[in-house]
């Protein structure tokens, strides 16, 4: 998990891959169009989105294999909690169409991060994440951007 300014991309990917992502993040905003916008044939997709956050526990945790997430927010804020995979109990298998498992914490130990416009955060396959918290008392209308990655992209080895 990395949790960072998105002008700071660079630090994380390649040159090239942070150009355009750095690029495409910028020319979004609350008109952006919510759909999958396709940026490298299936190897970076980019979704914007617009939803209202919601109660803790109305939020699930995911974890992905193919892709790594990069998400950030354009409007709103959100709290995204997360934990490592591995230490949770699965409760969805995963599903290759929906490239997506859902996974229940074991104990109640999770870490989360406050997102605001300007800041990313990383997950990888070893990140199970639940997007979406409300930050304050009230749910409130969100615009966010969820970069889908191929893991090929983001880890060398």
């Amino acid at each position: 998990m990395v949790f960072d300014y998105v002008k700071n991309l660079g630090l994380y990917l390649s040159k090239d891959l942070a150009c355009v992502l750095i690029d495409f993040i910028a020319k979004c905003g609350p008109a952006t169009a919510d759909k999958e916008y396709c940026l490298m044939d299936d190897k970076l997709l980019v979704r914007c989105m617009s939803g209202q956050t919601k109660a803790r526990d109305k939020a699930v945790f995911e974890a992905h294999r193919k892709y790594v997430d990069i998400q950030c927010v354009i409007t709103g804020r959100e709290i995204i909690d997360f934990h490592p995979t591995d230490q949770m109990l699965e409760s969805v298998a995963y599903s290759a169409d929906r490239e997506c498992s859902l996974h229940q914490l074991r104990g109640a130990e999770y870490s989360s991060v406050i997102m605001t416009p300007g800041l990313f955060v990383l997950l990888g396959p070893q990140d199970a994440h639940r997007p979406m918290v409300t930050a304050g008392s009230e749910p409130e209308p969100i615009k966010k951007i969820v970069v889908k990655a191929d893991v090929s992209l983001i880890y060398r080895g």
